[in-house]
């Protein structure tokens, strides 16, 4: 965030685009408001620090990005013209599109007209898991019912998740096909079940007069495709936007991908100066790949690589410094992981430490004032796990782990100490760490439930 703030700044204040000109895609709506919040701060905060320079009292600050914004050397003319335009953006702020990738499909159909197959009442709904789980057991029923069907039917679990898989890839084909004379029956049936309940999805959606958020971005996609309405689009949505900066971008799905690379990728269809550069919208992508490999959010992993090497005239850049933790976490990250792939064309990339983090701020108060390691990788044992069998409980092992988790989290809160940076705290003092200071990340909500209890 901090650096697509920093970008948007510096294109507002080179005049490569005015604030109507300017568009920032996040994921979530409470994204969308820090976004904006962050950005309309930083260009102010530039704009302060321009207008101090420009008057001949500069401000003392260590914000190197300031300071290279003021000086002579930074492109945009003088830095009275960069602050100039400033002001301006921020009388302006309120024409920038800040939005979900949903909000800003919503408005291009909706500028797009009934060329979009939208109507302009239609309403908008979440496919929800109460909607799946009514359209799969309509499905199964039926099914279990109808003497046609000799093969037994997909459990619960199966059959709804690969309901869900569909759903959140419009493109999908879903195998075997009907008739494949090669496929188990069961498979055969599967395939079909899936199909229906899809179908049954859209239908009542249609029976409704609403659309999910998927189907409008399918519906988006297809108008910038298409021969009547794809070219006039594609030109003026080029023209509106001089520099699109799309935030979490491995969350992107492949109709979100090729809405951005068909309106503004390099290449997609931008003028060309005279000096031969392709004048295109500037667009920036920013995300990081190990975190699509999940599949959070609907991220698709193929999806990141594919924007990363395919796309002609890319420029790639890895942010190489990290704020957020200190010293002795990365210098254990960079230990751990060195070599280590995450998929196709993903590799870890080691980051430096920001000023400030050179050291382990959490310690262990006491006789030993030491620092606590950067990384534990623990063993949680247990008299119960050791019987005549191989195998191992999976309860009992839980139990183990919970247990030495929570022994874990009691030294922590009985020995450890951080930094005391509150407002009245004296310079070097400390303060015990309290509970709020430790997250306990686990796979699911009853797992979570369980920690806290414990």
């Amino acid at each position: 965030t901090y650096t697509l703030a920093g970008l948007a700044t510096r294109y507002l204040a080179e005049g490569r685009v005015s604030a109507a000109e300017l568009l920032m895609v996040t994921f979530t709506r409470a994204a969308t408001g820090e976004l904006r919040s962050r950005v309309r701060d930083r260009v102010a905060d530039a704009a302060a620090h321009l207008a101090a320079h420009v008057s001949g009292s500069p401000a003392a600050t260590d914000d190197v990005f300031l300071d290279w914004l003021a000086s002579p050397a930074a492109p945009g003319g003088t830095p009275q013209d960069r602050l100039g335009r400033l002001e301006v953006a921020l009388s302006e702020f309120d024409s920038a599109t800040i939005t979900t990738i949903h909000g800003f499909a919503a408005q291009l159909l909706g500028a797009l007209g009934v060329g979009s197959g939208v109507a302009g009442e239609v309403g908008f709904v979440e496919d929800t898991d109460e909607r799946l789980v009514e359209a799969c057991s309509d499905i199964l029923v039926a099914s279990a019912v109808d003497p046609s069907v000799t093969s037994p039917l997909p459990g619960w679990t199966t059959f709804t998740r690969r309901v869900k898989s569909v759903m959140s890839s419009p493109d999908v084909v879903v195998t075997p096909p009907e008739g494949d004379p090669d496929a188990p029956e069961e498979a055969l049936l599967l395939a079909s079940l899936v199909r229906r309940a899809v179908e049954a999805m859209a239908a009542r959606r249609r029976d409704s007069g609403t659309h999910s958020f998927d189907d409008l971005l399918v519906r988006l996609r297809d108008a910038l495709a298409a021969e009547q309405t794809g070219p006039t689009a594609r030109a003026v949505l080029r023209s509106r936007f001089g520099a699109v900066l799309i935030d979490e971008f491995q969350d992107t799905d492949p109709v979100q991908w090729q809405i951005f690379r068909t309106l503004f990728a390099p290449g997609a269809g931008g003028a060309v100066g005279a000096n031969g550069v392709d004048d295109a919208t500037s667009l920036v992508l920013v995300g990081d790949p190990k975190q699509a490999i999940y599949s959070f959010r609907g991220a698709d992993v193929s999806t990141y690589i594919s924007a990363v090497e395919t796309t002609s005239g890319i420029q790639k850049r890895t942010l190489g410094t990290n704020w957020r933790s200190d010293e002795p976490v990365l210098e254990a990250a960079s230990v751990l992981f060195e070599g280590v792939g995450f998929g196709d064309s993903i590799e870890f990339s080691p980051v430096k430490v920001a000023e400030g983090h050179e050291r382990q701020r959490l310690r262990r108060n006491g006789d030993r004032d030491e620092p606590m390691a950067g990384l534990d990788i623990r063993t949680a044992t247990s008299p119960l796990l050791f019987n005549d069998s191989a195998a191992i409980p999976a309860p009992t092992a839980h139990e183990a782990i919970t247990a030495d988790r929570v022994s874990r989290t009691i030294e922590l809160l009985e020995t450890g100490v951080l930094p005391d940076d509150g407002p009245t705290a004296r310079s070097g003092s400390t303060r015990r760490l309290e509970p709020r200071d430790i997250a306990v990340l686990v796979r699911s909500t009853n797992s979570a439930q369980q920690v806290q209890a414990a």
